[in-house]
């Protein structure tokens, strides 16, 4: 009797453990512009992509976010900000690429952020690449990609 409790045991291990062999680890996500249009919460976006995604400051701003705001609209490309919730001069900036075929530039400043330049010192970090940035510099955002900034006020 033991011995067929033990079979069953196993058989009933091997089906649970084989059904999630095969399964890609990870997250699941691999599309950074649904995630950062879902961390933004446009519209006819789906905030399960941020939490896929897996990363931890889409979902600050999934969460703490205010209403993003469409700052730039132009064949090139397409700017978003949106400000923290609680928090006065803190905030993320997306920039998407809409070109299928070439890169484009942005240049990080605070008339393209839409920031205060007085006083205007800000923290820059580029999310998806987890780099700090400064104010002048120039970045490459490839075709149909995007650009995802936090900023916090330092004044």
């Amino acid at each position: 009797m033991n011995t067929i409790r033990h079979w069953i045991a196993a058989a009933i291990f091997a089906c649970i453990g084989s059904a999630s062999w095969g399964q890609p680890s990870g997250t699941g996500n691999d599309d950074p512009c649904a995630a950062v249009r879902a961390a933004l919460r446009q519209a006819g976006t789906d905030s399960a992509n941020v939490v896929s995604f897996g990363n931890d400051e889409l979902l600050t701003c999934l969460r703490k976010g205010g209403n993003a705001m469409m700052l730039v609209d132009d064949t090139d490309a397409e700017i978003w900000g949106v400000g923290e919730s609680g928090a006065k001069d803190d905030g993320w900036i997306a920039v998407f690429n809409k070109s299928t075929d070439t890169e484009t530039v942005f240049v990080v400043s605070h008339e393209e952020m839409g920031l205060q330049t007085c006083p205007g010192n800000y923290a820059l970090l580029d999310v998806l690449g987890d780099s700090p940035l400064r104010m002048g510099q120039e970045v490459k955002v490839k075709p149909r990609g995007v650009l995802f900034i936090r900023y916090r006020s330092l004044d």
